[in-house]
């Protein structure tokens, strides 16, 4: 008897069951690595949409891993940011400026007691903003 009503029960919680849900097909899995691989932004945030348009199954899968990647992302973003401050806090005084210059010189005759010289210079600034008070932003060289 007991038998029976194991098996009955049995029957019962499997009608009530959900099916498991499939996982999001390779190809689709795939493609979505793909466009990850570009390192194109728009490539995956596209890709991302379409598959969530043609996968209606899978769409909190796609989403997921989307906030997945969206989160790295951020969080590449901000480990450069952090790389290059400390880069410009290390360098020396003239380690990371760019630009150009000249020198030149010139002399108006033999005979000629003087001469003329110049220089140009057109440098790039490179340098930190930091907050201040007032919405002012300070820059640390």
């Amino acid at each position: 008897m007991s038998r029976a009503i194991l098996a009955a029960a049995i029957s019962v919680a499997a009608c009530f069951s959900t099916p498991a849900a499939a996982a999001l097909p390779d190809p689709v899995k795939a493609m979505i690595d793909a466009a990850i691989a570009t390192g194109d932004k728009a490539k995956v945030e596209t890709v991302f949409d379409l598959a969530k348009q043609t996968q209606p199954d899978h769409v909190e899968e796609i989403e997921a891993l989307a906030f997945d990647w969206r989160a790295d992302q951020e969080e590449a973003k901000r480990l450069a940011e952090r790389h290059k401050q400390e880069e410009i806090r290390q360098a020396g005084l003239l380690d990371l400026w760019s630009g150009e210059g000249q020198v030149g010189g010139g002399d108006s005759g033999f005979r000629a007691v003087g001469g003329r010289c110049g220089v140009a210079c057109e440098p790039v600034e490179v340098g930190i903003r930091i907050p201040a008070a007032e919405g002012k932003m300070l820059r640390v060289l």
